[in-house]
């Protein structure tokens, strides 16, 4: 029991001598007779050179000495190494690894989302234990310190912070998105099961097509546009392939009229009842952006309604004044 004892103690030396914190000053053991060793200056040398490069300045070490040191001295401690390893492992839980391990564990857990959580912990101990063994964590976020930033570089400990608030803002724009999403789902499953009679429908299409087709005041004759003979081919189509003959669901509607829906909602005649004939995803994106009749999309119409008259205004002082 002593000797393994022993054993696991002089383990935990070697793993744990990297732990020497880069920002304390070397250690110059003098040698039998009061004479220093030939190496002290060298490796003060290249600790001078490596501050520098934590600095962001420029300095003579080669890549592969940056790299030496980054395992020899400890470079990220406390709180830095906790956040630096949940970085690590966000990009792990989003890659295809991920999802892989996930696949070969999923056996033991009940569902995907557990397996997915389990393979990310173990990542996580996973990396705690390279980078006490070599710096494996702090190498590879120096790769991207020196790949994103240009000359002159931040300071190293001032990329990762500023590394780490962009990653929680899009951590949280991210679930933000996704909850958005789940719930657009939602309601779209709700919005499609929607049902009405055949005859409202049928009466509603009718309606816009009249709306956008061609009337000759003179001879009151009706022509028809390309857009209204292509919704009337699709609304006997609608008719025709009814499973119910009382009833028609919103998702058939969506369906048999496909992008002649996009082009009544384009058309300013018709565009607000060209809404309702939309799936609720496009609804909101149209909504959104002001389209569709919207609110926003009114308020922008009656601004650019008044700069045309301000305009149309401004032309005519101009021309009173030629003829004065």
């Amino acid at each position: 029991a002593a000797a393994a004892a022993s054993g696991a103690a002089a383990a935990s030396s070697r793993v744990y001598a990297r732990h020497e914190a880069w920002t304390a000053a070397p250690t110059q053991t003098k040698e039998a007779g009061g004479r220093r060793p030939a190496f002290s200056s060298k490796r003060v040398a290249r600790r001078r050179e490596f501050r520098k490069a934590l600095a962001g300045q420029a300095h003579g070490l080669l890549p592969e000495e940056v790299a030496a040191a980054l395992g020899t001295y400890q470079v990220l401690q406390g709180e830095t190494l906790t956040k630096a390893i949940d970085l690590l492992a966000e990009k792990y839980a989003e890659s295809h690894d991920c999802d892989f391990d996930a696949l070969k564990v999923n056996l033991k857990f009940a569902s995907r989302r557990a397996a997915k959580e389990a393979c990310v912990q173990r990542k996580k101990k996973e990396l705690l234990v390279k980078e006490q063994a070599d710096g494996f964590v702090a190498k590879a976020l120096w790769r991207d310190f020196y790949d994103r930033e240009a000359p002159p570089r931040s300071p190293f400990l001032e990329f990762l912070d500023q590394l780490f608030v962009t990653q929680s803002k899009r951590s949280v724009a991210v679930k933000g998105w996704l909850k958005e999403k789940t719930r657009l789902a939602k309601l779209q499953a709700a919005d499609q099961k929607r049902a009405a009679p055949v005859d409202a429908v049928v009466r509603k299409l009718r309606d816009v097509v009249s709306q956008i087709d061609r009337k000759d005041d003179a001879s009151n004759v009706v022509r028809p546009s390309r857009l209204g003979i292509d919704l009337e081919r699709r609304l006997r189509s609608l008719v025709d392939t009814c499973t119910n003959d009382d009833v028609v669901t919103k998702k058939d509607v969506v369906a048999s009229l496909g992008p002649a829906a996009f082009s009544l909602v384009a058309d300013p005649r018709v565009a607000k009842q060209a809404l309702e004939l939309t799936d609720l995803q496009t609804r909101a994106a149209i909504r959104t952006r002001g389209g569709g009749g919207g609110q926003q999309g009114k308020k922008k119409k009656k601004k650019e309604r008044k700069k045309m008259i301000r305009e149309d205004r401004d032309d005519d002082d101009d021309y009173e004044d030629d003829d004065d």
